[in-house]
């Protein structure tokens, strides 16, 4: 499993991805879902995963507009053909969730509209977010009380729906922890602080040097806000 392809995909080694292939975990079955921007599955990693497109808002957006879901897409479940680097569940399918990260006409991102589209598909148990807001624990809120004040107010159905996606569909939420140099997490990461019985199924994803050995105080990248 440790080919070429392998390695030039910096991550895989340090979260042992081998020893899972070893296992037989290679995504196979699985489809995987990204909010973010559409992604583009005329990109040759994503051959014979087309047809697993789904609920674009815009796609015929050039390469400007949705280069950033293709790109996570790719670190995800790029395939395993020989060619440049795989992904880390390379065997999966992908569902893209697209939608331009903005905030619309009434103040909120598309998560109330986009994320039910998951709920019906028993295979589909993981939601990719690499995005989020810059607010961060304890700039912008002091407590959970405080923060859940802010969703209550200016994202009213997004905790709503969080819960649906985990308690009644069992999906995992996977967020960016943020690219801002923080020591927390930027504020939708930290929804399992705010709502403990979600907690179980979020993770929080950093960035880390790869020029530094996992061992290491410094090995999160100095960019890299924190979990």
């Amino acid at each position: 499993f440790k080919t070429t392809e392998y390695y030039k995909s910096t991550g895989l080694e340090y979260i042992k991805a081998a020893d899972a292939y070893a296992l037989g975990y290679t995504g196979k079955g699985v489809r995987l879902a990204l909010f973010d921007q559409i992604v583009r599955f005329d990109h040759s990693e994503f051959v014979n995963k087309s047809d697993l497109q789904g609920y674009v808002n815009f796609a015929n957006a050039g390469w400007d507009i949705n280069r950033h879901g293709t790109h996570v897409a790719g670190i995800m479940a790029a395939s395993k053909d020989g060619v440049g680097m795989h992904g880390v569940a390379f065997d999966a399918g992908i569902l893209s969730l697209g939608t331009n990260l903005e905030l619309d006409e009434n103040g909120t991102y598309d998560i109330a509209a986009l994320y039910p589209k998951t709920f019906a598909d028993n295979s589909l148990k993981i939601i990719n977010n690499s995005w989020g807001e810059d607010l961060f624990y304890p700039e912008y809120y002091r407590n959970a009380q405080e923060y859940l004040t802010f969703f209550n107010i200016f994202r009213p159905s997004d905790i709503s729906t969080f819960k649906t996606a985990i308690l009644d569909h069992d999906k995992v939420i996977v967020w960016a922890a943020g690219n801002s140099g923080h020591l927390s997490s930027q504020h939708y990461a930290n929804l399992g602080m705010a709502v403990p019985q979600l907690s179980g199924n979020i993770v929080n994803v950093v960035a880390f040097d790869p020029s530094k050995k996992t061992t290491d105080v410094n090995f999160l990248a100095e960019f890299s806000d924190h979990a």
